[in-house]
């Protein structure tokens, strides 16, 4: 229900503001214990409890009219044992259309994704998501595996591959003439509306993200009153390995993260601002942890990140296990700064001292450096 709430406002928000959004990855993401961008997952439950659970959000989603919602590639046995959501007549068409009375578009996850290529061949899964109730496939220019894909060629293919089932006769082509109609007078009906809409706060989207990190940031917890630091001179670490930066940079062609990584802003923002600190490189820190002799003469702030770049891992069980021989070490003089959710505070009841983020873009490690 707390989802609900916090995603109605957001398709309310997207929507006054002249924007669509997508919800997504419908029935749900959340049981899975496998990655879809590297393998097919599939989740045993029944349509009584999405119901009850996954779907309530996307329910929300609906009720303020959000423009499109994405599919899962996810097999769901109890619903459909023939095909997953992206494929699936009775998850697409009965369920999301029929039952929740869903009437934008439906958009696929990416068909490049290893848990469609590892199964279905391109043109196959793109038919098989136009009959499932699909109005537009996703062919994104993205690599899970390596480097070198031909994406051009599998896009050609793809869409030759739906030509030749209209001719012969497996893919009916009013599927097609339904699906566009429904794309254009969606997109006539939005636009129409947004030509309407003033555009000043899109023209200070830089102000709003500011604004937005800013309100983000949360003392949660702050027991022997280390936090503010009120200028004190403090000793700089970062829990991640130096080494994973290179992932959430790649060129993969996809991915929600700036160029940045939050450890390099911070360290830069403090540098230009001749914040007053210590900095300890990741081998001095693990020395650190390691020595009987080494002692704090100040506040250590330790800072941890995660990167949401689908089908990339961050290093956070490594940097978690730093974490807690910090705390055990330097329990009164340690500030955790999490530059991600705030899911690991629970894993260490005896840290006295956590500020979130909630976020590692670059805009939020500025701020959190400005803080410093």
């Amino acid at each position: 229900v707390a989802v609900a709430q916090h995603v109605g406002a957001a398709v309310e928000g997207a929507n006054k503001s002249g924007n669509l959004c997508c919800a997504k990855h419908f029935p749900g993401h959340g049981d899975t214990h496998s990655d879809s961008h590297q393998t097919l997952p599939s989740v045993d439950k029944s349509f009584t409890a999405l119901m009850q659970q996954d779907l309530v959000p996307f329910k929300a989603a609906i009720e303020q009219g959000v423009g499109l919602i994405m599919t899962s590639h996810i097999c769901y046995p109890q619903i459909d044992p023939d095909n997953p959501a992206t494929l699936s007549k009775i998850i697409l068409q009965d369920i999301l259309q029929k039952q929740l009375g869903f009437k934008g578009l439906i958009i696929t996850d990416s068909m490049n994704m290893w848990s469609m290529r590892r199964n279905y061949e391109p043109s196959e899964a793109a038919i098989k998501a136009l009959k499932a109730g699909a109005h537009i496939v996703m062919l994104s220019e993205e690599h899970y595996e390596n480097s070198t894909t031909p994406y051009k060629e599998i896009q050609a293919a793809t869409i030759q591959g739906v030509i030749d089932a209209v001719n012969n006769n497996e893919l009916c082509e009013t599927v097609i003439n339904d699906r566009l109609q429904h794309i254009l007078v969606f997109k006539y009906t939005h636009f129409a509306d947004a030509i309407r809409t003033p555009y000043s706060l899109v023209n200070k989207a830089s102000d709003i993200a500011k604004l937005a990190a800013e309100k983000a940031i949360k003392v949660l917890r702050n027991e022997n009153g280390l936090w503010p630091l009120d200028k004190h001179q403090f000793t700089l670490a970062f829990a991640a390995n130096p080494q994973g930066y290179d992932k959430i940079t790649n060129d993969r062609g996809i991915g929600p993260n700036d160029p940045l990584s939050a450890q390099h802003v911070i360290v830069n923002t403090l540098k230009q601002r001749n914040t007053p600190h210590t900095l300890l490189s990741y081998q001095q820190l693990l020395a650190a942890l390691n020595s009987e002799e080494f002692r704090l003469k100040e506040p250590l702030v330790l800072v941890t990140e995660d990167y949401p770049l689908p089908g990339e891992s961050f290093d956070v069980l490594d940097q978690q296990n730093i974490l807690k021989m910090a705390v055990e070490k330097w329990p009164d003089q340690l500030v955790v700064i999490g530059m991600r959710s705030d899911y690991e505070l629970a894993n260490h009841p005896r840290l006295k001292t956590y500020i979130c983020a909630y976020s590692s873009r670059a805009i939020s490690a500025e701020i959190i450096a400005k803080l410093l």
